[in-house]
């Protein structure tokens, strides 16, 4: 009987402990997704105010009148502003943001005019970047091909003269015809791109200035970008736990050492972004949990997500091993949060 009994208390602390580990981890991810929601949540707030300001300010008009010679301060011995080969640009490191208009459009009044405008936002664009970790850059473009943005560093050594910036991914994927809400969105976590100056893989969030709803091209656009990286490295790669975050489509973007060391996985971050580029050789599909590299039985985690409920969670066997597998999923953009527990 004393037997019986030790064996069946036994048993209880085994599943009670067991229970514990899975409640453990269920409480580490929802503490996870509620710091992830918490950096897009200030993402947007931030790019709402600074997006709405510019949309004001482009809205009421009433441009200063100036011409380049007041521009370029010909009688300064160190002018605030430069042309080269066409272009104009911010040649002064003066704690602000960095300013560059292409020669693709000819320096006119109006890009002047437009240039004193955005000066009016160019605290904000500093302030936003340093007063937050996570916020990496920010950016107000113009379609006059005008550009603000901060950190500030040596654009005409980056920029060529005559780059067009209505042409490049980031300001395309906001216009009409792809944005027929025309309202504010965040960059295809499934598109990763590299910040033009090197800041790496990042995400962004853009706000589209329509000046009046009829116009079939965007008037301007002010884009907030975070690092990748940060997120993989504040809340996901210290772990102890085996933890991925993936992506709507299930992109890998961010693993613990532990689910790397266990699931034999690669993330974005493992990829030299440089490298990349250079030989144009990146294949984003690489990284997708269904991307028939990847292990057979990593496979089938998105199916078993879309049917399953994420307070139940799934069993899975993996390499030969079971595992009971939880997830949280971010609102804006949607990010899964996953975990594997050891059975």
């Amino acid at each position: 009987m004393v037997r019986k009994f030790v064996i069946t208390l036994s048993l209880f602390f085994l599943l009670f402990s067991c229970g514990n580990n899975f409640n453990g981890l269920k409480e580490e991810l929802s503490s996870i997704k509620t710091n992830i929601q918490g950096v897009f949540d200030e993402l947007k707030q931030k790019n709402d105010a600074i997006g709405k300001q510019l949309e004001d300010l482009l809205k009421a008009g009433g441009l200063s009148d100036l011409n380049i010679d007041d521009m370029l301060e010909k009688d300064s011995k160190s002018p605030k502003y430069k042309l080269f080969n066409g272009a104009l640009y911010k040649a002064v490191d003066d704690g602000g943001a960095v300013v560059y208009a292409s020669a693709v459009r000819p320096i006119d009044d109006e890009t002047l005019r437009l240039i004193k405008l955005y000066e009016k936002i160019e605290p904000k664009i500093v302030s936003v970047v340093k007063d937050s970790k996570y916020v990496t850059s920010a950016w107000a473009y113009h379609q006059y091909t005008i550009g603000f943005g901060y950190p500030y560093f040596d654009v005409i050594s980056v920029y060529p003269p005559n780059l067009d910036m209505n042409l490049m991914t980031f300001y395309q994927r906001m216009e009409k015809d792809k944005n027929p809400s025309m309202t504010p969105q965040w960059t295809p976590v499934d598109e990763p791109y590299v910040g033009m100056s090197g800041e790496g893989w990042l995400l962004t969030r853009g706000y589209p200035v329509f000046v009046t709803k009829t116009d079939d091209k965007m008037t301007a656009l002010v884009d907030i970008d975070t690092q990748l990286s940060i997120i993989n490295k504040e809340f996901i790669e210290k772990s102890d736990s085996m933890v991925i975050v993936v992506s709507s489509t299930f992109s890998l973007i961010a693993s613990s050492q532990e689910a790397k060391n266990t699931f034999g996985l690669k993330v974005l971050e493992d990829v030299d972004y440089l490298e990349q580029m250079k030989n144009n050789s990146f294949i984003q599909d690489q990284f997708n949990l269904e991307n028939e590299a990847q292990n057979p039985d990593i496979r089938q985690i998105p199916t078993k997500i879309k049917e399953s409920t994420k307070d139940d969670g799934f069993e899975i066997e993996i390499s030969g091993k079971a595992y009971q597998v939880f997830y949280e999923k971010t609102d804006d953009p949607a990010f899964y949060i996953i975990g594997f527990g050891k059975k």
